[in-house]
């Protein structure tokens, strides 16, 4: 309970009722960067003003966040805080699927490990609950068993209708999209 409250007053402010990770606190930026988004990249990792927290609680001997952020994930901020606070145990994850980002900071009795882990089924299960993955999966079934027949098209000028019919005769007959491997193209 110590460590968290020198914790929260020295990396954590009040907005919105929820307590979030206040940059300037944990890593300030000096005045000659003011408005560098080099300096903010490289040192924060991301700009705090496009954080979107969905979870920020404090409780006495822990504190629990989870958050969005533009760019990439605040590494420089997590680095700071676990050796600022070398008596916490920490882990920070983040993850951004569709571009394969994954960031792990792990602090324990004062030992700092980073890695950046493979985007796994169990990755996503362990960040976002049990059974995401599998929700996912069901729920995107559905759009790609759907019938892939052509619909109609709406009435089209005359002039379209012979080239539109040579279209049709030329496919005719003609192999079906088959992907170089099974199951959803997407996972």
């Amino acid at each position: 309970p110590d460590e968290i409250a020198a914790f929260a007053q020295s990396c954590l402010s009040v907005h919105d009722e929820l307590h979030v990770l206040d940059f300037e606190k944990i890593l300030p930026r000096p005045d000659i960067a003011r408005g560098d988004e080099d300096w903010v990249a490289e040192k924060w990792g991301c700009d705090p003003r496009r954080i979107e927290y969905q979870q920020a609680d404090l409780g006495e001997a822990s504190y629990v966040a989870s958050f969005a952020s533009a760019w990439a994930a605040p590494e420089g901020i997590s680095r700071e805080i676990a050796r600022r606070h070398p008596g916490l145990t920490i882990r920070f994850v983040a993850l951004e699927e569709g571009n394969d980002y994954t960031f792990l900071l792990t602090s324990e009795n004062g030992v700092i490990h980073e890695e950046r882990p493979a985007v796994t089924d169990k990755l996503i299960d362990d960040l976002e609950g049990e059974g995401e993955v599998e929700d996912r999966s069901e729920s995107e079934k559905s759009y790609y068993r759907g019938s892939s027949a052509l619909k109609p098209q709406p009435m089209r000028h005359i002039r379209h209708w012979r080239n539109e019919a040579r279209l049709k005769r030329a496919l005719s007959g003609y192999p079906v999209y088959r992907p170089p491997h099974r199951g959803i193209e997407m996972d």
